[in-house]
């Protein structure tokens, strides 16, 4: 019976010591950025229309775009932030829209589609304008920038 015991318990400490893995700050939330086909956007004063793909994770949503961005000091800083929202109320929960005034980001069929459509209008300015859309996956972050002269 002492002999049962004992190769229990030594079943049970290895068990645990198998199931104990230590993880460090490197392994969790080291996840892969979003890639997409097309990091960077340059639309002429015109505007237009481009599509961006998703190339890495199949399930992803809109955070924000990050308006009037510009550089200083050598790094990219903004005037505004604008928040994703649901363009419908089917899904409120996924955020598939960024708008303003100057542009819209849309992700077509709650992102399935695995692109998003870009729409630009005309600048009737002179000063070109920028923005920065971010998205997130999971622990999973990309960004796209939006030129237009």
């Amino acid at each position: 019976m002492m002999r049962l015991f004992a190769h229990i318990s030594i079943c049970v400490a290895l068990f645990i010591a198998a199931a104990c893995q230590k993880f460090t700050a490197d392994d969790l939330g080291n996840w892969e950025p979003i890639k997409f086909d097309k990091s960077e956007l340059n639309f002429s004063t015109e505007g237009g229309e481009q599509t961006v793909s998703i190339l890495n994770y199949s399930k992803w949503c809109l955070l924000y775009g990050y308006e009037d961005i510009q550089s200083v000091n050598g790094s990219w800083e903004y005037t505004n932030i604008v928040r994703a929202h649901s363009s419908n109320d089917t899904n409120l929960n996924y955020h598939d829209t960024i708008e303003g005034e100057w542009y819209r980001v849309f992700a077509p069929d709650n992102g399935h589609q695995n692109k998003l459509v870009i729409t630009v209008s005309q600048n009737m300015q002179t000063m070109p304008r920028h923005i920065i859309i971010a998205l997130e996956s999971g622990d999973a972050y990309g960004e796209i920038k939006i030129n237009q002269q």
